[in-house]
């Protein structure tokens, strides 16, 4: 009888956190970012070792052999988008509207941590950026975060890093919200696109190697699955008690 009340209670979820689908996948959420961890670390290890420098060297000059020169301000536009001045103040204006309390202390922290994470990799993987001859970048508007990235190395992309980590923030907020499905689906392509054209445009304007761009989709992508985990897990021992 205890049993079946505590499942009944978990299966109560207070209308905030909508229903127990958020702590059913929360469980999941280790074993999750453990992975991710792993490839990450592994595939850094590779691209600090030069493994794929003939694989980034290819990939750049097909995409921009493929992609029509017009498409040079529009990206250019998505740099600016994905640039750290930019991404922090959307940050915070959307974890402060979407969430509260704990929630938004821990989102907090761990973009801080994304921040101090990428930029001691910068400063410690010998991966150079793509040489000026390529840059197609044709909007720059000085902000401070370039400067202190031209002083290190390319690896890994902090606008990936940063666009998948809010990203991740923003499906979470939307899973675990009393949105129709059909809305929360659209809101989900939306948010993957989004992603693509920020991928694709890093490495077409020659800002950085695809290896750097994937080592940031990884980093954003662990940061913030531990952060869901957390409180995940809180909230599961919550109900729990």
């Amino acid at each position: 009888m205890e049993s079946t009340s505590k499942e009944k209670k978990i299966n109560e979820l207070p209308e905030s956190f909508n229903n127990a689908k958020i702590i059913e996948v929360g469980k999941n959420f280790l074993n999750i970012s453990v992975l991710t961890l792993f490839l990450f670390i592994v595939f850094t290890i590779f691209v600090s070792a030069g493994v794929f420098r003939e694989f980034d060297i290819a990939l750049t000059a097909n995409l921009q052999n493929i992609i029509p020169r017009v498409f040079d301000t529009p990206f250019s536009v998505f740099s600016i988008l994905g640039s750290f001045e930019i991404t922090f103040i959307a940050f915070f204006i959307l974890v402060l509207f979407l969430f509260r309390g704990r929630e938004v202390v821990v989102f907090a922290v761990f973009f801080v941590l994304l921040g101090v994470t990428e930029l001691f990799l910068k400063s410690q993987i010998p991966q150079i950026a793509p040489p000026i001859e390529l840059l197609r970048t044709n909007i720059h508007l000085g902000f401070p975060s370039g400067a202190l990235s031209g002083e290190h190395f390319a690896y890994p992309s902090g606008h990936l890093a940063r666009t998948v980590f809010i990203s991740a923030v923003l499906i979470f907020a939307i899973f675990k919200s009393s949105l129709v499905l059909s809305l929360k689906q659209m809101l989900y392509t939306g948010i993957f696109l989004f992603i693509a054209i920020m991928f694709v445009s890093r490495i077409y304007l020659a800002e950085h190697w695809a290896t750097d761009v994937i080592g940031g989709t990884l980093l954003g992508l662990l940061i913030a699955i531990v952060g869901v985990y957390i409180l995940s897990k809180r909230n599961y021992k919550k109900l729990k008690t």
